[in-house]
């Protein structure tokens, strides 16, 4: 058939032009090119992170996170009792951590019968938090008594009453939600080394920022 044969002529003619074309120096040969075509890869979509709203937050009722140590740090003023020993009203005895020294009679204040003590919180405030806000850290001995007094403001009190000279004190028992000033009234007894009350320390259990 001729359809056949032109196409077995045709097929002869090709084969011999590629044998020719190999046989002659220096003429480039054709190099196929191989096509590849990589996939698009679409980046992952990260889902949008989103950043906890002041409002989901607990508020700062934690021991003075940012602000400042937990103890009184100021003695506002001090009106020693009668009698008192001298020997024993360093006033800055009450500030910072406990400190007590009975051994050496170091570390507290003795306030003398009737004397009256204004400490404030200067680089953080008490604050009503669960249980208890303030801890009152007198005598060890806890064999005395005194009437304690807190201030938001330094101006205004609210009265816990007549308490030991060890205590823990709720801000909320007497419709405070913060406190900056402390005030303390010796009701104790006049005799011995040491008449009246002594005072070692104040705490803000649960404080904040000033």
């Amino acid at each position: 058939m001729k359809y056949k044969k032109s196409i077995a002529h045709l097929l002869a003619f090709l084969t011999l032009l590629v044998l020719a074309c190999n046989a002659v120096p220096g003429l480039i040969q054709a190099t196929p090119t191989l096509w590849i075509f990589a996939p698009t890869i679409s980046p992952p979509t990260l889902a949008a992170s989103t950043a906890p709203s002041e409002s989901s937050t607990n508020p700062p009722v934690a021991i003075s996170p940012g602000g400042g140590d937990p103890y009184i740090d100021k003695v506002v003023s001090f009106t020693p009792g009668n009698p008192v020993n001298p020997d024993l009203g360093k006033t800055e005895s009450v500030l910072g951590a406990p400190d007590f020294n009975e051994s050496d009679l170091t570390g507290f204040l003795e306030l003398g019968v009737g004397g009256i003590l204004v400490v404030e919180f200067v680089d953080n405030k008490a604050v009503g938090g669960p249980g208890n806000d303030i801890e009152i850290l007198g005598d060890p001995y806890n064999d005395e008594q005194w009437i304690v007094e807190a201030s938001a403001d330094c101006v205004s009190y609210k009265s816990f009453g007549q308490i030991e000279e060890r205590a823990s004190l709720d801000l909320a028992a007497v419709g405070l939600t913060s406190a900056r000033c402390i005030r303390i009234t010796d009701k104790g007894r006049g005799s011995g080394i040491s008449p009246g009350t002594e005072l070692d320390a104040i705490e803000a259990l649960h404080s904040s920022a000033p």
